[in-house]
């Protein structure tokens, strides 16, 4: 994809939100800049990555509903989104560290038969 609209936009950022309050705020800023979550992955209590699309011309807005979700971003991820525009869609992935002093989240596994 060489056009620079159409790249594939990787995103990072940090945070003090506690971790479900915090997914549910990223969610509805993607969501309330007309744009859809198409992939989610956590890993432990320490990150997640959501995969999303939507119009180019919604990520300034984007930008805007992040940092009110007290979402931090990087200054490359700021500028990404704040100098983007145009009517193509744009593929991004957010990444989002937590900050805390909780421990590691462990899950129990269980064991497959056979």
């Amino acid at each position: 994809m060489a056009d620079k609209e159409n790249r594939l936009r990787q995103l990072r950022g940090f945070t003090r939100v506690e971790r479900l309050r915090c997914v549910g705020l990223v969610r509805d800023a993607i969501v309330g800049s007309n744009g859809w979550v198409t992939d989610f992955h956590e890993f432990s209590n320490l990150s997640i990555c959501i995969e999303f699309e939507l119009p180019a011309s919604f990520l300034p807005a984007l930008a805007g509903a992040l940092a009110a979700a007290e979402v931090r971003l990087s200054a490359e991820s700021e500028a990404m989104l704040r100098e983007a525009g145009g009517g193509e869609q744009a593929e991004c992935t957010l990444q989002v560290l937590f900050i805390h002093d909780e421990p590691d989240m462990r899950r129990t596994v269980l064991a497959v038969p056979g």
